[in-house]
């Protein structure tokens, strides 16, 4: 079936990245869509960059964001029967991506959600690369069917979902676990295709680390999910130590030059750290 497909990308100054993303769009080999900027506060040329790419464009204020409310209105504005949603600073990995993601709906009508395979850009760090890989896998495995780990860098739902399924406006992250946690506990189904593959990773400062497991451990608590555990002082120690040994025997066996090696191998277990005191904090302010 030849489904009108809408690809949603929310974007807040994205200039750098979103030209790079909104070609790889335009070169696959699947071309019934229409893209829609949900934008909330770009004073950078994100805006320009969209409307040279025809883009319908969907503005919010800055202060009213959250990543639930600015992908609800745009899909709230969306004519097709497939919603894609995509990272801005994700990249479609060849001209496939969006034929491959869409296809699992024309075999399953119960099915309802897929998301897509994401691999780590160039300059992702191993903690980045290694969770990716986890969270990811090239294969479909026991794991992912019991958790999977629906993200809105690289998903498709289908329309007629959406007016009883919407994201959660309120969360601050972890929307799309949240939104997947529901759909099958309805009793719908949610399938991962680790061949519809987009290049996506965050190369972010240690406040933005922060800030990032903050909100979704918060998040996550809130919800009561099975991605997230809360430990004592020795637990998280423990994990501390386990998360080490394990990113450095990935920068062994993914060795990609000396330079980086010794890089993180002293920046390693600071971002640790970071991690998981956001993850602490976002569970104690959770349970307030």
């Amino acid at each position: 079936m030849k489904y009108l497909v809408s690809i949603v990308i929310r974007t807040k100054n994205e200039a750098k990245k979103i030209e790079r993303c909104l070609k790889s769009i335009k070169n696959q080999s699947y071309d019934n869509y229409e893209i829609i900027i949900v934008d909330s506060g770009s004073t950078d040329r994100t805006i320009e960059i969209a409307k040279r790419f025809k883009c319908q464009i969907i503005k919010i204020p800055a202060n009213s964001f959250t990543f639930g409310y600015s992908l609800n209105v745009g899909i709230k504005m969306a004519k097709g029967d497939i919603i894609i949603s995509i990272s801005a600073h994700a990249f479609p990995f060849n001209n496939f991506w969006l034929a491959t993601l869409i296809d699992k709906f024309d075999k399953e009508k119960n099915m309802v959600g897929v998301y897509g395979r994401q691999i780590a850009l160039e300059d992702a760090s191993p903690i980045e690369r290694r969770g990716l890989i986890e969270a990811f896998p090239a294969m479909n495995n026991p794991e992912v069917l019991l958790n999977p780990h629906f993200s809105n860098a690289n998903s498709a739902i289908r329309k007629s979902i959406f007016d009883k399924f919407k994201f959660n406006e309120k969360l601050e992250g972890a929307e799309d676990i949240d939104w997947s946690d529901r759909i099958r506990k309805a009793g719908f189904t949610i399938a991962y295709e680790p061949k519809a593959i987009v290049s996506h990773s965050h190369n972010e400062s240690v406040k933005q680390v922060y800030r990032r497991f903050y909100r979704e451990s918060k998040s996550l608590w809130a919800m009561k999910s099975n991605f997230i555990r809360k430990h004592n002082i020795l637990g998280y120690f423990l994990r501390y130590i386990r998360s080490i040994f394990l990113d450095y025997i990935y920068m062994l066996q993914n060795f990609i030059s000396i330079r980086w090696f010794l890089k993180w191998l002293f920046l390693v277990p600071i971002y640790r750290i970071i991690i998981y005191y956001g993850q602490y904090n976002g569970i104690k302010d959770a349970e307030k």
